[in-house]
């Protein structure tokens, strides 16, 4: 079912809402709804709230909430990947969305590019992701981290997993809190490699040609998903 994302937004059955600018924009010129057709809302906070179109004119679009529902945080493992290409950066954000990552955040290494995406630009991915994949709880800690700071976030997680050319080394069993971490084109330098690795994180290989880390993301969180139903 098409959906809007409207993050934070409190609904209640037979609540009215109007909608403008941007997102009336979008429902009224892009999707073209009409009157009676019926709309997902998603909060970012677990709420998906069913709602009818009951009127579309030039600035608004107006809406009744039919049902509203909770769902429980079913996100799992956070995700680290090198900062890469804009594009990729992109494609990540998007993923993490429709794998149901908790977390996110891009590192800064010896090999990654300089350059990040601007606000906005992710906002309009993630709500695009959101809306796609009717994700109703929202992806958390957006941010561009140094390689020093990885050492602390390891120890906060119950094991963290280095996707890397070498061999596997598992050794930590994997829980919904596990970490991955991934690193940018061209990887994650050797010295990197051994700090992570002194750090308590395991290496991940999966017999498969060099990844982009978009794909990296998909195959290493599958994986995790796999691993935690034994």
């Amino acid at each position: 079912m098409r959906a809007v994302y409207l993050e934070g937004i409190q609904v209640d059955e037979g609540k009215k809402i109007v909608l403008d600018g941007d997102v009336h924009k979008h429902l009224a010129k892009v999707v073209r709804v009409k009157k009676t057709e019926k709309i997902k809302i998603l909060n970012g906070e677990g709420v998906s709230a069913l709602a009818i179109i009951e009127s579309v004119d030039k600035k608004e679009t107006s809406l009744s909430i039919e049902s509203v529902s909770k769902s429980p945080d079913s996100r799992k493992f956070h995700l680290i990947v090198g900062l890469t290409k804009k594009e990729a950066l992109e494609e990540v954000l998007r993923k993490s969305v429709e794998l149901g990552v908790s977390s996110l955040r891009f590192v800064e290494t010896e090999y990654s590019q300089k350059s990040f995406l601007k606000p906005d630009r992710i906002s309009n991915i993630l709500e695009s992701a959101y809306c796609q994949s009717n994700n109703p709880w929202k992806l958390d800690n957006i941010e561009v981290i140094k390689f020093a700071q990885l050492e602390q976030m390891i120890k906060e997680h119950s094991s963290a997993f280095l996707m890397t050319l070498l061999d596997s080394n598992l050794t930590h069993p994997v829980t919904t809190d596990s970490l991955l971490l991934i690193g940018p084109e061209g990887g994650f330098s050797a010295q990197e490699e051994a700090l992570l690795t002194s750090w308590g994180v395991d290496g991940l290989k999966l017999e498969m040609p060099i990844m982009r880390a978009p794909t990296a993301a998909v195959c290493g969180i599958g994986f995790l998903h796999c691993a935690l139903k034994g």
